[in-house]
C-alpha cells in the first residue's frame, strides 16, 4: 500500500487540481502532464481523493483516467506477483522485511508463519538464520 503524502505533496497536489480545472487548456494540460509524470508521488491523494464535485466534467474525466490508469498498473504486478508465486517463496518474504515500514512487517511475517510454519516475528535476523539452515539441509 501507498503511504499518505506529507503535507507539501498535499499542497502541491491542490494546486494540481485547481491548475488542471483551470479555464486554460495550457494550464489543463500541463496539471495533467505533471500529475502523470509523477503518479506515484501523488496516488495516495489521486486514490483518497473522491470530492471532486466542485471540479469541471473535464477535469474530473482526466483525473479519473489518471487514477485507473494508476490502477491497473498495481493489477499488473499483483498479477505478476501471484504468477511467480513470490507470496509462497520464504527468500522473496524475507527480503521484503527490511524494505517495507515495520507497521507493514507483520502481514509479511504472518504470511511466513502460514507458509514456513516457523514463528520469528518481524525478527529479520532469525528468518535469515533459518532460511540458510534450510538450504543447507537442502543440498
Amino acid at each position: 500500500r501507498v503511504e499518505s503524502a506529507d503535507e507539501n505533496t498535499k499542497a502541491e497536489f491542490e494546486g494540481l487540481l485547481e491548475r488542471i480545472d483551470s479555464d486554460s487548456f495550457s494550464d489543463r494540460q500541463q496539471a495533467y502532464r505533471e500529475l502523470t509524470d509523477h503518479i506515484a508521488k501523488y496516488s495516495a491523494l489521486l486514490n483518497e481523493s473522491d470530492d471532486w464535485r466542485k471540479l469541471s466534467p473535464d477535469a474530473i474525466s482526466r483525473l479519473e483516467k489518471l487514477r485507473d490508469r494508476y490502477r491497473q498498473r498495481f493489477e499488473d504486478v499483483d498479477s505478476l506477483i501471484t504468477k511467480a508465486a513470490w507470496t509462497d517463496d520464504p527468500n522473496y518474504l524475507v527480503e521484503l522485511l527490511d524494505k517495507v515500514p515495520a507497521k507493514r512487517a507483520a502481514a509479511i511475517t504472518e504470511r511466513l508463519k502460514s507458509v514456513t510454519g516457523q514463528n520469528f516475528g518481524i525478527d529479520e535476523t532469525r528468518w535469515r538464520r533459518w532460511l540458510i539452515e534450510q538450504n543447507r539441509s537442502a543440498e
